[in-house]
């Protein structure tokens, strides 16, 4: 298929690389289970990539006959019988598991994304669901298929892509991937500074890791034996050093996949080039319970994601340490007997015969299987009729209706002769948009709602997640709803709402993957806390000032209280389970702590003019020691941060607007 290149020979089984993959599946295992401190342990999804990069790489230079076309299939059907036949029967389990532990909307959910994960396009259905790090992944029992969808994807391309790059003149294929590998990077950091969600589930984002392998493939078929050595060594040991300090030094707050990923990259493929040449790490890489793990790395990741979502469905809010281990070795044997049984016979007679109705049958069969419960589960909305009559009732009594304004639906309604009232600010606006909206028009305002998803209400200031990354496109759209504001004589009154803590504190709460938000005044600027928070402060009295010039009355709504779980599915949770809703619950100094900063200084700003107006929105969720998602015995969230129309409610009680006509 690939011109042969020089000096290629057929070269032994690398025990060393089968430790690698035991490494990577080790750290993988590690941080989705939460222990060890390993930040960086999804890390190992990218050494996998650049393996498979050199692996496959390795195959196809190795294919030299004279029908490129037969190769190219064989090619193809070889890797499916590696991947698909554990594939299916991992996504069937999951399924029928879920039959017996999900609620109805995440059995449907599952369904949806079983019916993509089934076809290796995963990838394209998580991510416009949700970021990888989001709170709700735990939930998603398929979520870790997006990986071998970005596999399956770089399989289809890379023969292609290979052997255009060995039609180039003038060029050698290792300079020809050096080039490629240069320019996927710049690309992938580009993509991962503007759409980091993108660039982390995108298989062209992914194509510089796995160029890696490729180029480090080309440069091993054509040197000759070498002899291990001294320096070998110290380049090997620095090499696996770097892997390892990688797992506990870069976290998921880091630009991913590039360049964050890029040093843990690299040194996998320096591994995979020096391999015996490196005495010391090839002796490491090659024990033999790393090599074991390594052999059914493959198996253990399709089973551990599953199993966690469970555990954390069944056993929620978290599972204890305790369980959490025993789960994490209970790994061990259900991916050993997936291996035994699945994995390894079709691997075996796929390559043998890759084209055998033996094989064919069963596939198609199982995927029909697999695309018909999807579609009962999705066409049924998640089966409740699984659930007695009686649990369907006290699950549905749990939820009021909701519906979030938005600013097309809302703006421009009332008395258009009576004076304005507007609301401005990020989603947690749209979450008070209902109540203040009847409010304002009982008090005969004419309303108007102005959202931007993730954008404080504070003009002149950049929204940046680091200090190389470019910048939320809040700028502009504040600016233009400032001035907009400033223009309307008619606005009498201007309501700012936004989810304070998160621009305040920089972080998002808890366990929502760390995600940043810094404030700064230039577009490229470094960040900081500190200067963020002096950024918030400043720029929110700036345009309270700029609003108090104008002759608008400015009324800041506080925040109400985050939780680090999903309450909704906690209260549904702990209905089905029988256990007590005590767990759906925030301690109130945790919710203190977080609001301190902007309700200092929300209070300050209050003080100091008759023109501003501070209304605490948390303290209707909270007693003296916790605060809850429930509100008149139902729910009041509609997911983590936001609440329904209930709690909007019931938090502007204290908001009561006086008449339009009032002086």
């Amino acid at each position: 298929m690939i011109d042969k290149q020089p000096g290629l020979v057929k070269r032994p089984f690398r025990n060393d690389i089968q430790g690698l993959r035991g490494v990577a599946i080790i750290a993988v295992l590690l941080f989705h289970f939460g222990f060890g401190g390993i930040n960086g342990g999804f890390l190992g999804v990218d050494i996998f990539f650049v393996i498979s990069g050199f692996l496959i790489t390795s195959i196809l230079l190795r294919n030299t006959n004279s029908h490129p076309t037969s190769n190219l299939l064989a090619f193809y059907a070889k890797r499916f019988w590696r991947i698909f036949p554990a594939y299916i029967v991992v996504i069937l389990f999951t399924l029928a598991a879920g039959w017996f532990f999900l609620l109805p909307d995440d059995l449907a959910r599952l369904g949806r994304s079983a019916g993509f994960s089934s076809v290796f396009s995963s990838n394209f259905f998580f991510f416009k669901e949700s970021g990888y790090f989001d709170l709700s992944g735990i939930f998603k029992p398929l979520l870790h298929t997006w990986s071998l969808a970005v596999e399956i994807q770089f399989y289809l391309v890379w023969p292609l892509l290979l052997l255009l790059f060995s039609t180039i003149k003038n060029r050698t294929l290792a300079s020809t991937l050096t080039i490629f590998f240069a320019a996927m990077l710049i690309l992938s950091t580009a993509l991962s500074i503007g759409d980091h969600k993108l660039a982390f589930f995108m298989m062209y984002t992914r194509l510089w890791e796995f160029a890696i392998g490729g180029w480090v493939a080309v440069k091993i078929a054509q040197d000759n034996e070498r002899a291990p050595s001294s320096s070998s060594t110290i380049w090997g040991t620095v090499a696996l050093a770097t892997l390892l300090i990688s797992f506990f030094a870069i976290d998921k707050g880091l630009t991913l996949p590039a360049p964050g990923a890029l040093i843990p990259a690299l040194a996998t493929g320096v591994l995979i080039y020096l391999g015996a040449r490196s005495a010391l790490t090839f002796r490491l890489l090659s024990l033999p319970v790393l090599v074991w793990i390594g052999e059914i790395s493959y198996s253990l990741y399709l089973v551990h994601w599953p199993l966690i979502v469970y555990l954390n469905y069944v056993l929620y809010p978290e599972p204890s340490l305790l369980v959490r281990a025993l789960a994490l070795f209970a790994c061990l044997p259900l991916a050993f007997l997936l291996y035994r049984s699945v994995e390894v016979p079709f691997r075996d007679r796929g390559k043998k015969q890759p084209f055998s109705p033996i094989l064919t049958i069963p596939a198609i069969g199982s995927l029909s299987l697999t695309l018909l419960i999807c579609a009962i589960a999705i066409n049924t909305k998640g089966m409740p009729t699984r659930y007695t009559q009686t649990t369907l009732n006290a699950l549905a009594n749990l939820e009021p209706k909701t519906a979030h304004l938005n600013s097309s639906t809302a703006s421009n309604t009332g008395n258009a002769a009576a004076p304005k009232l507007v609301l401005w600010g990020d989603s947690h606006a749209g979450h008070f948009g209902q109540e203040v909206r009847a409010q304002a028009l009982a008090a005969n305002y004419k309303f108007a709602l102005h959202t931007f998803s993730g954008c404080p209400p504070i003009p002149k200031l950049f929204l940046k997640r680091h200090s190389l990354s470019i910048p939320k496109g809040c700028f502009g759209k504040n600016n233009k709803t400032l001035t907009a504001i400033l223009q309307d004589k008619r606005i009498v009154t201007v309501i700012l709402a936004a989810r304070w803590d998160y621009y305040a504190q920089t972080r998002r709460f808890a366990s929502e993957g760390g995600r940043r938000a810094y404030l700064t005044r230039a577009k490229w600027a470094f960040v900081s806390v500190e200067k963020s928070q002096e950024n918030f402060a400043n720029g929110l009295q700036k345009t309270a000032d700029q609003l108090i010039a104008a002759g608008k009355r400015v009324v800041i709504l506080g925040q109400v209280p985050e939780f680090d779980f999903d309450p909704p599915r906690c209260v549904k949770m702990s209905i089905l389970t029988a256990a007590s809703n005590e767990i759906c619950k925030i301690k109130l100094n945790d919710v203190r702590k977080r609001h301190a900063y902007a309700e200092q200084l929300f209070k300050k700003m209050s003080a100091a003019s008759p023109m501003i107006r501070y209304v605490q929105t948390s303290d209707v969720f909270c007693n003296k020691s916790d605060c809850s998602p429930l509100l008149e015995g139902k729910i009041a969230y509609k997911d983590d941060d936001h609440i329904n129309d209930l709690g909007a409610r019931n938090a502007l009680r204290a908001l009561r607007l006086r008449p339009a006509s009032s002086p």
